[in-house]
């Protein structure tokens, strides 16, 4: 359930296959008093400023900061008044927390760090496509991707993201494939230079092969799978335009808006209206 402009906390539940993920954007006037859950909850602030009050300790929040939650930690938010939050949840159920991860879960903890700044939004973003779209087998891909979550997040506190390796494959064989996982991962944070670099192609030839390949560049065929998934979200859900901006892999409401309109002749609000 989403709710907008929020005044309360909104009621968090864990399905049977153990992963959900909400939204909360908040109102000037939103109070939460102290509370705890009977699972593991990680929150992702997406924009504006607080504080988290846990029992033992506070953590300020700001825009990309991360915080855990350990199951049963009594904690409450408190939004500042000029930039109220948007966060995410991610609520997970006990039996996700095992070996190193139930040690890395055991106390309250808000993160900052570099490697997360794209690794995690992308693990979100995906989560809340399944979540959305429900296609067969969603369930065992959100527990899959829950647990990448979690490993990610322990792994950034001490160890850098390996490089992937570079196929032997053609060229053409490789773009081929990369355009079909370009279908499911079109949120994540790429340039065209880490799209070259991961096919082992110089920006110029991969520039050259993608057009050949696709009809049309890569920003062009990128902005139209996301607009693409925009749309679907714009018509059949109440998420908010900032909501959908950050699932559909846009930084920002601004280019969000340029992308869409560029590629519907409409804002995404007047889409809406005239699709809802």
């Amino acid at each position: 359930m989403i709710e907008t402009a929020a005044h309360r906390p909104i009621e968090a539940k864990v399905p049977s296959h153990g992963v959900s993920v909400l939204e909360s954007h908040h109102a000037r006037d939103f109070q939460m008093e102290m509370a705890r859950h009977d699972f593991f909850q990680l929150l992702y602030v997406l924009r504006g400023r607080g504080t988290l009050h846990c029992q033992t300790r506070d953590f300020t929040l700001e825009r990309a900061d991360v915080a855990l939650l350990p199951i049963g930690a009594a904690h409450g938010v408190e939004d500042s008044k000029e930039a109220p939050l948007s966060i995410y949840a991610v609520n997970l159920a006990p039996h996700f927390l095992s070996g190193d991860l139930a040690n890395f879960a055991e106390k309250p903890r808000r993160l900052r760090h570099d490697s997360l700044q794209s690794a995690l939004p992308d693990i979100l973003r995906r989560l809340l496509l399944e979540q959305t779209l429900q296609k067969a087998g969603f369930e065992a891909m959100m527990s899959g991707l829950a647990q990448q979550l979690l490993v990610s997040l322990l792994r950034a506190q001490n160890s850098p993201i390996p490089a992937p390796e570079t196929s032997v494959l053609s060229s053409k064989t490789r773009l081929y494939s990369y355009l079909q996982e370009l279908e499911r991962s079109f949120y994540r944070a790429e340039t065209i230079d880490s799209a070259a670099l991961k096919l082992g192609l110089s920006r110029r030839r991969f520039t050259a092969l993608f057009r050949e390949v696709a009809g049309t560049s890569w920003l062009s065929h990128l902005r139209r799978l996301r607009v693409q998934h925009a749309k679907l979200l714009l018509q059949n859900s109440n998420r908010t335009v900032l909501a959908i901006a950050f699932e559909c892999g846009f930084e920002d409401v601004s280019s969000f808006y340029r992308a869409f309109k560029s590629e519907t002749g409409q804002s995404p609000d007047g889409w809406r209206k005239s699709h809802g």
